[in-house]
């Protein structure tokens, strides 16, 4: 960590956090409406890549999304990254790791089959930073999936047309009580800025896709519809529509 003060901030998030590798829950997060419903959907089409690696950025609460992805499509080594994991733990070919993912990442250029970062790209302090490192990290013909929250919703729109603040989390009458601002989200965007972003580092957003109900009807207007948005990215130099 960098300093007490960063610390401190994101210890407040999951408050002392500790990871019990033999008690896993299932909490279906793979199901069809979910935020990793484009990961399985996306993989069961694709067969043409090595299946070496398969990591997830902020994986603590989350340990069983990886876990069934990594088993069911057979990746030889699985690596969850959090800084609130206290120790390394090891669930069969997986490895769950502590690390400040503010700095560098810990995987090496060009490593990565598949990238998973659901809901954590707002929680660090520059999207230009881990842009630039999913371009560093994943394979040629590698794969990320990402999921962001999204500003520009019917209700975000109305909330500012009354004089309110849009919110991306929680409720904004529990940001004072709770201790945090807007359930620890540091940047909002908009599908054009996520767009841009992949741009920048010569990235190519293949797939957009709604989470939660009614997603038929959201994928038609996801810029006012949708709360949230997964995508998909690969290098746009190397990219191949199946």
């Amino acid at each position: 960590m960098s300093n007490n003060r960063e610390k401190n901030f994101y210890q407040l998030n999951l408050d002392n956090y500790s990871l019990d590798i033999d008690n896993i829950q299932n909490f279906n997060n793979l199901k069809k409406n979910s935020r990793y419903a484009i990961c399985q959907d996306s993989l069961e089409k694709r067969n043409y890549f090595k299946k070496d690696l398969i990591v997830e950025l902020g994986s603590c609460r989350r340990e069983e999304c990886l876990i069934t992805l990594a088993e069911k499509f057979s990746f030889k080594k699985g690596l969850g990254i959090d800084i609130f994991y206290k120790d390394i733990h090891n669930y069969k070919n997986i490895n769950f790791i502590p690390h400040d993912l503010n700095q560098e990442w810990p995987l090496g250029k060009d490593s990565v089959d598949v990238l998973l970062a659901m809901m954590i790209i707002e929680h660090l302090f520059d999207p230009y930073f881990c842009f630039s490192e999913i371009k560093r990290v994943l394979k040629k013909d590698g794969i990320a999936f990402i999921n962001l929250p999204l500003i520009t919703n019917f209700r975000n729109r109305f909330r500012l047309l009354i004089g309110k603040i849009p919110t991306t989390s929680v409720p904004y009458h529990r940001w004072a009580k709770e201790k945090h601002w807007d359930g620890f989200h540091l940047h909002y965007f908009t599908i054009k800025s996520i767009l841009d972003l992949a741009e920048l580092n010569d990235l190519k957003i293949t797939r957009i896709d709604a989470v939660g109900k009614m997603k038929w009807l959201k994928n038609l207007f996801p810029s006012i519809l949708c709360g949230e948005i997964s995508f998909e990215i690969q290098h746009k130099k190397f990219y191949r529509e199946d």
